[in-house]
């Protein structure tokens, strides 16, 4: 299976680690090499109940994931416990869910939204103690709130799928800050994913696979251009099951999140679409 380079645009400039099909080519974009698998995905967890590490840690090593953020609990929700797991692409989320719950937790998957061009901290509320800081107010903001994170000027929610949409957290976000010094939620953040296709298309296919792009999780705006197989996809960080690789800001604290391009991979590979043959972006 062949698969050439994606420059991979994010509003993040810093560098980012992917692994499978993406190795570090330079800050702000990343370069695609030939790969036989999909790119492992980040998955997003509310685990109800005392957390046995031991048999966490079995679970996680029987299945290959890996916790990249957490487990981790806020003093307003006590029982309550934040993970997110890079999982292999393979692993069907069921099956991961069902080995979970044998860890003697109720495991509720959470969807997630990202802000960005945020104003507005966790330093500005009123502090009760390790019990009611800072994040705790903002985790109140909604029941359906079951975490969040902030990083640089972008905020991350993890939510109960589909019992809130970006505009109601936005609106509950300024409501609470107001009487703190203000404090805003920027748009929903963007990813953009330019790929350059091995061949031209026919204008015709151009257009239907352009349509079928169209349709996938997330996606806001598909460029396709058929004569020279340029493709550039914008997608919105708003309500998704699951992650891409992501990076932070500064190298150190929690991850920034991104569009998964494993549905995209797929649908080309399956239309015979196939990306070009790895080659170094210009300019790096």
């Amino acid at each position: 299976m062949a698969l050439g380079f994606a420059v991979y645009t994010l509003r993040d400039p810093s560098p980012m680690k992917f692994c499978f099909a993406l190795t570090l080519c330079a800050v702000g974009s990343i370069q695609a090499t030939t790969h036989e698998g999909l790119l492992p995905v980040h998955r997003f967890y509310d685990l109800d109940g005392e957390l046995d590490r031991t048999a966490w840690g079995a679970a996680l090593g029987e299945l290959g994931l890996e916790a990249v953020r957490g487990p981790i609990s806020a003093g307003s929700q006590p029982g309550h416990t934040f993970v997110a797991l890079r999982c292999p692409a393979d692993l069907a989320e069921k099956t991961l869910r069902k080995r979970l719950k044998r860890t003697g937790v109720k495991v509720q998957p959470l969807a997630w939204m990202a802000f960005d061009d945020c104003t507005g901290n966790e330093g500005q509320l009123p502090n009760f103690g390790t019990d009611f800081a800072g994040r705790d107010h903002v985790l109140g903001m909604s029941g359906h709130i079951l975490w969040y994170d902030r990083v640089g000027d972008r905020t991350q929610f993890f939510v109960l799928p589909g019992k809130i949409k970006p505009k109601d957290i936005a609106k509950r976000y300024e409501k609470l800050f107001e009487p703190f010094g203000g404090g805003t939620l920027g748009p929903v953040a963007r990813d953009t994913i330019t790929w350059e296709l091995a061949q031209p298309l026919e204008p015709k296919f151009g257009r239907k696979l352009q349509r079928a792009i169209a349709k996938l999780d997330g996606v806001e705006e598909v460029q396709l251009d058929a004569a020279s197989g340029r493709l550039e996809v914008i997608a919105s960080l708003a309500e998704l099951s699951v992650s891409g690789e992501a990076g932070t800001s500064s190298g150190v604290g929690p991850p920034r999140w991104t569009w998964s391009t494993n549905d995209l991979f797929e649908l080309l590979h399956a239309e015979g679409a196939v990306p070009a043959p790895a080659s170094k972006p210009e300019g790096h």
